[in-house]
């Protein structure tokens, strides 16, 4: 019997993708004066979920240009029932970064079907940006993230950096079509991992602690957001690229 993990095929950076990629670390540091700390905290050589903060179709211009060389690892997830609208777009979008389809319902098929997408991004040793709010941010306040962060990590065995974006809600709020210029600062953490399953948990008992890993993490990003800068921090804005 084939992995069902092998049925997805997970996107590989082409010349239109670090084009794209190289174009938002210029734009971000010429345009937005793009700030990164703790990118240390980025694990080299492994696959692992990157949890972000969510107000803004800029949140993914942000994350392409901050993680500098680990970019090209990186994996977008598009939900399905928003992209497959506009075909075009889907078209677009999919030529500028690594993007594949998520189911945003709650459903087993559902599920099934994001953890066996998933676990081919992780096969394939990439970095996949997940936003455990579900969708963005209308004033830009950070909503509750959703428990199934904690299950996907788990069920996945990956890490997660958490990982703090401001700057994009004011310069892309949802409802807007064009961006306008706004500093950009984008923080890293170290990684988070679940807290191991006790014997004979119960179900009940497994849903009360994917939402206390959420709730965590949650919270480890919202401290990122006063982290003081590194004192390489001035570099790192002039060379995205550095590791």
């Amino acid at each position: 019997m084939s992995d069902p993990a092998s049925a997805h095929a997970v996107p590989a950076s082409g010349w239109t993708q670090r084009l794209a990629a190289a174009l938002a670390r210029a734009l971000a540091r010429t345009v937005c004066g793009l700030e990164v700390r703790g990118l240390e905290h980025l694990p080299a050589g492994e696959p692992f979920l990157l949890c972000a903060n969510h107000s803004s179709h800029a949140d993914t211009f942000a994350l392409a240009a901050a993680t500098g060389a680990h970019g090209r690892r990186l994996i977008f997830l598009g939900a399905r029932d928003y992209f497959s609208r506009f075909a075009l777009r889907t078209w677009f979008i999919g030529r500028l970064i690594n993007l594949v389809p998520f189911e945003r319902g709650f459903g087993l098929a559902a599920a099934k079907h994001n953890l066996s997408l998933l676990a081919a991004c992780r096969d394939a040793g990439r970095i996949i940006v997940l936003y455990p709010e579900g969708t963005r941010s209308t004033d830009g306040l950070m909503r509750d993230f959703k428990p199934g962060v904690g299950m996907f990590a788990e069920k996945l065995q990956l890490r997660v950096v958490p990982c703090h974006l401001a700057g994009t809600h004011a310069m892309l709020p949802k409802g807007r079509n064009f961006p306008r210029a706004r500093r950009l600062r984008a923080t890293f953490g170290p990684p988070l991992a679940v807290p191991l399953a006790p014997s004979h948990e119960t179900g009940p008992a497994r849903a009360a602690r994917y939402a206390a890993y959420a709730a965590e993490l949650q919270s480890r990003v919202t401290a990122l957001a006063s982290t003081p800068p590194a004192a390489d921090a001035a570099r790192l804005v002039a060379n995205p690229l550095s590791p």
